[in-house]
């Protein structure tokens, strides 16, 4: 009979398949999403993943498809106060879905991975756009970077447009900042589309100022021009061959009225 100790140990010892403390921690720890991401991107992670949401945009894209956003009440409340009176206010919706009518799908999704992460990816194309949903929704800092960002991009062909978005949003900072551009650029910015497609109250405005150094003829030839491309504007209706027809003399006739308190800056001597 074999002694104990010329036994194999697999004899009598029955070996157990024991995980160390290694392969147990890596078992909760890899393959986790969370691992890498900080606070801002793990919310955006589960803002592009649909995960946990308890709310549903309906939007339209520009191409005139209907897409949902879904997104999370608790976050949108807690960084836009129009949001929160929506979600959570006295007259808000308790569905779970809700109709988006005043913004597109594009500019709803900029704005909500604003309001997730802190970021936004602005463009000269999207500037203008999201400085208005910024404002609707009551997001100061997003509006503050606009605003940062179109004074970085002032041109000849931008600059009306942009002047006419600070008057219409009482933006002293960034009016003053387009006022000085135009002032220096004005024989060139006069000439451009975005000079045509102002409003009354920026033309105005442009005028009223003597740092606005242009020649008279300039001017008048140009705010006879803007006055027709606003007549033509006000009357989406009319007939292509009674446009051409009587584009001039309806011009002329409604030229003190289509400018406004703009006429009596223009100076005809």
């Amino acid at each position: 009979m074999a002694s104990r100790n010329e036994i194999p140990e697999d004899s009598y010892i029955k070996k157990e398949n024991v995980k160390t403390s290694t392969q147990e921690d890596n078992k909760y720890t890899s393959n986790h999403w969370q691992e890498d991401r900080n606070v801002t991107e793990s919310y955006l992670y589960a803002y592009e993943n649909s995960l946990w949401t308890d709310v549903t945009l309906e939007c339209t894209a520009e191409n005139g498809d209907a897409y949902n956003i879904k997104a999370h009440r608790m976050i949108l409340a807690s960084r836009s106060p129009v949001f929160e009176a929506m979600l959570f206010g006295p007259a808000a919706d308790k569905g779970e879905t809700i109709q988006i009518t005043s913004f597109g799908y594009e500019l709803m999704d900029l704005l909500i991975r604003y309001l997730y992460a802190g970021v936004s990816a602005l463009t000269e194309d999207t500037a203008i756009t999201t400085y208005k949903i910024a404002h609707f929704f009551q997001v100061p800092a997003l509006v503050d970077e606009c605003s940062y960002y179109l004074r970085s991009i002032f041109s000849k062909d931008n600059v009306c447009e942009i002047l006419d978005l600070s008057l219409q949003y009482d933006n002293v900072g960034l009016r003053n900042a387009a006022s000085d551009y135009i002032d220096q650029n004005a024989s060139n910015a006069i000439e451009t589309k975005g000079f045509l497609q102002v409003s009354q109250s920026c033309l105005e405005y442009m005028f009223v100022g003597d740092t606005f150094h242009v020649e008279e003829q300039t001017i008048f030839r140009r705010s006879l021009d803007w006055a027709k491309q606003h007549e033509e504007e006000n009357n989406p209706n009319k007939a292509k061959h009674e446009v051409e027809e009587e584009k001039f003399d309806t011009t002329v006739k409604d030229f003190r009225k289509a400018l406004g308190n703009a006429f009596q800056y223009i100076r005809f001597g």
